[in-house]
C-alpha cells in the first residue's frame, strides 16, 4: 500500500468480519496504506445471522483470512476498550483510527486518543437517520438511503460529518439486493471519507458538530414487510 505523508491510520475489527478484507482492498484501490490491524474478539453468531437473513443469496460472505495477503501487522485484543489496547494504540502512534467492525461501542480514551480522530460509516444519511434500520426507514418514508462517513464521539451516531452520498436503488432490486449492495457502498463511502481526512488534513475539532436529534429505533416487521412491498412493487420515489 501506498504512504499517507506518513499518517498513521489503524483499523479496528473483530475476526471473522464480513468488512475487513473488503475495506482493506478498497483501501489498496485508493493508494490508503494501513499501518495495523487490531482486533477484538470473534463476530458473534447473532450479528453474522443478521446480515445473512437480511442479505439472503445475494452477499459472498468473503474469506476472513485474506486479510493476510496484505502482510499488515495484525494485533488481538480482549477488549477495544481496555488498558491493554489503549497502550498498544499509544505504542503504534496512531493518527487515524478507522473503525472497521469493532464489536464494541467506543468509549473515552480511546476515542480521543488518534490525532486526527476516530472514522466510522453509518448505513444512514445523517443527521437525519440516526440509530438503527436506517435503510428501511429511509425507504418507508421515501427518503433516500446511503451512507455518511463521521468522526466518533460519546454519542450515537453523533459525531462530525465527513463524507455522505445516497445509494442507487434499482427497479428490480430487492430488500436482500439492497441490503447487500449498501454493504458495499458503506465501504466505498469509508474509504471516501478516509481519503479526504487524508488529503485535507482534516481532524474533529475541525469540523462542526452535527444538529438534529431524531433517533429510529428497529423498524417494526410490520413496518418491514411495507419496505419490502414498495421495493417489489415499484412504488419507493428514489428508483433509479
Amino acid at each position: 500500500m501506498m504512504s499517507n505523508n506518513l499518517e498513521k491510520v489503524i483499523i479496528l475489527s473483530t475476526i471473522g468480519s464480513e468488512i475487513l478484507p473488503l475495506l482493506l482492498s478498497a483501501m489498496e484501490a485508493q493508494g490508503i496504506a494501513v499501518g495495523a490491524i487490531v482486533l477484538d474478539g470473534i463476530i458473534s453468531e447473532k450479528n453474522r445471522e443478521i446480515v445473512l437473513k437480511r442479505t439472503c443469496n445475494f452477499f459472498d460472505w468473503p474469506d476472513f483470512f485474506d486479510i493476510e495477503r496484505f502482510n499488515l501487522p495484525t494485533y488481538l485484543v480482549k477488549n477495544h476498550n481496555g488498558e491493554n489496547c489503549l497502550h498498544l494504540l499509544r505504542s503504534l502512534n496512531s493518527d487515524l483510527i478507522i473503525n472497521g467492525g469493532t464489536p464494541r461501542i467506543l468509549k473515552s480514551p480511546i476515542l480521543s486518543l488518534p490525532k486526527r480522530g476516530i472514522l466510522n460509516c453509518h448505513p444512514g444519511i445523517l443527521p437525519k437517520y440516526r440509530g438503527c434500520t436506517c435503510a428501511e426507514w429511509a425507504i418507508y418514508n421515501d427518503d433516500e438511503v446511503g451512507a455518511t462517513c463521521h468522526f466518533m464521539t460519546d454519542g450515537i451516531d453523533a459525531g462530525p460529518i465527513v463524507y455522505s452520498e445516497a445509494m442507487a436503488i434499482h427497479r428490480g432490486d430487492s430488500y436482500e439486493k439492497m441490503r447487500t449492495n449498501l454493504i458495499f457502498h458503506m465501504i466505498k463511502v469509508l474509504v471516501e471519507g478516509t481519503s479526504k481526512v487524508l488529503r485535507q488534513h482534516l481532524s474533529i475539532d475541525k469540523l462542526p458538530e452535527q444538529t438534529g436529534d431524531d433517533y429510529f429505533r428497529v423498524i417494526s416487521e410490520e413496518k418491514l414487510q411495507i419496505v419490502k412491498q414498495k421495493l417489489i412493487q415499484q412504488t419507493y420515489k428514489y428508483l433509479g
